[in-house]
């Protein structure tokens, strides 16, 4: 497979966030991955800290997935550059 490169300067307050699949698999109804709906629900949490941020994440893929019976593995870095 072939992917596309970028290169990004971050600055003081930028976050980087790597995912795992199993991110966008949570927010899938029977197999129908909405990508936009789990980039929306870090969107509204912007605006926090990343611990809370993280948390609050966590506590919606809760509610979406359930984390005791996962879809595939759910797994997020994020680097906060200060």
């Amino acid at each position: 497979q072939t992917y596309a490169s970028n290169m990004v300067q971050l600055a003081a307050g930028d976050r980087l966030i790597i995912y795992s699949d199993g991110v966008e698999v949570a927010f899938s109804a029977d197999q129908d991955i909405n990508c936009g709906q789990w980039k929306q629900e870090l969107i509204d949490r912007a605006g926090m800290s990343t611990e809370e941020m993280l948390v609050d994440f966590a506590r919606r893929l809760d509610h979406e997935c359930g984390s005791l019976q996962p879809k595939d593995d759910l797994t997020m870095i994020v680097v906060e550059i200060n």
